[in-house]
């Protein structure tokens, strides 16, 4: 923030996995730490984003623009950056938005889900990126997980899959 007043924050985030209002504290937590920098984009069905922004307003004291896609978002606002939090199946569509419109990107894993070829179309959008300077960044913890893992179960890594069993009742 000392050194660029346009990144921002531009996350996509959904009511439906977290409490509304434990994600809104969040967003104006977010908002106040960046000094104005972040963006929501708020996925819903229930209600219009005339309506939301009414409620946030009343509920919550925050002044809010919101978006139902991507692209309007993208028209409207200033972005540098965004996190895609969505469902895994919108991650590819989000991911070519950002990179034609020249973000850096946080997503979530997978980069892409739900169509033919994944290794192939992750690579093309990784290609892209790099090609133009900008990070693209998965977020999977897991592989730094597995030392301290390997330490507190010493060689469960290196046997094979055991048998699961479970019983119904």
């Amino acid at each position: 923030s000392a050194s660029t007043r346009h990144i921002g924050l531009g996350a996509t985030v959904s009511t439906s996995f977290g409490q509304p209002y434990h994600v809104a504290r969040t967003f104006a937590s977010l908002d106040h730490i960046t000094r104005g920098r972040a963006a929501w984009n708020v996925v819903t069905s229930a209600a219009s984003a005339a309506a939301l922004e009414r409620a946030w307003a009343s509920d919550f004291g925050i002044a809010s623009r919101g978006y139902l896609d991507l692209a309007s978002l993208l028209r409207r606002e200033r972005v540098d950056a965004l996190a895609i939090l969505s469902p895994a199946e919108t991650h590819a569509q989000h991911l070519e938005a950002a990179l034609a419109a020249g973000l850096h990107v946080l997503c979530e894993k997978p980069f892409v889900w739900g169509q033919p070829r994944l290794a192939a179309e992750a690579r093309r959008l990784a290609l892209g990126f790099d090609s133009r300077g900008l990070l693209l960044w998965e977020n999977c913890l897991w592989p730094y997980a597995l030392p301290a893992f390997d330490q507190l179960h010493p060689d469960v890594l290196s046997r094979g899959p055991g048998r699961l069993a479970m019983r119904l009742q």
